[in-house]
């Protein structure tokens, strides 16, 4: 049976982008996601990668709005173990005017009590425009303190590629300080290969 691994964060943190390249860094071509709405029967739907960027990414917030799952293998020595990543509806600190949305923040707080790999998605290309000793907002504050009493738990600092992340992971990495902070870039897939690591080492 494939480990659940869940990919989570605030609306625009890159989540869907990394899966994407998170399965393309593991010399997948194309992928098979499970579409699980709330309250209706799952959808599977099979694309090349350059089809699911386009169909599943783009500018607005909220651009998804369920649990979106897709199983992988990683090889662990002679053999691969099966992982399922599971994309998930951004989080907000407010209540959402969107009935379809914040039924998607409920189902992925609720796919987070059980879950045994959590990857914390953060966007450091936006948090040198914060000011104050509160780098991270309440959302990202919270999923901090519930990862930090998981084993498998990782902060992914993600868009590494653009020019105003510098400052923005010295930040990050000095507020959740004692907790393993990986950068990444889903556009240059660097540290795919220390996530790829740090996934099967937890399968």
């Amino acid at each position: 049976m494939a480990k659940e691994c869940l990919v989570i964060g605030q609306p625009n943190a890159g989540k869907t982008a990394f899966v994407l390249s998170f399965v393309e860094s593991l010399g997948n071509s194309k992928i098979t996601i499970t579409f699980n709405y709330p309250g209706k029967t799952p959808i599977q739907r099979t694309m090349n990668l350059p089809s699911a960027r386009k169909f599943l990414i783009g500018p607005n917030p909220h651009q998804t709005r369920c649990l979106q799952s897709v199983t992988v293998e990683i090889a662990a020595g002679k053999v691969s173990n099966k992982v399922t990543l599971i994309d998930t509806t951004g989080l907000v600190d407010s209540i959402h005017q969107e009935l379809a949305i914040r039924k998607g923040m409920v189902q992925t707080l609720s796919a987070l009590e059980n879950v045994p790999l959590i990857l914390h998605m953060i966007d450091v290309s936006k948090l040198k425009y914060r000011s104050g000793s509160q780098i991270l907002n309440e959302v990202d504050r919270q999923l901090l303190e519930l990862g930090k009493l998981r084993t498998g738990y990782v902060v992914l600092a993600s868009k590494v590629d653009l020019p105003s992340a510098r400052e923005g992971l010295k930040q990050l990495e000095e507020a959740v300080r004692g907790v393993r902070v990986i950068p990444v870039s889903s556009l240059t897939k660097k540290g795919m290969k220390e996530v790829i690591a740090f996934v099967g080492r937890n399968t």
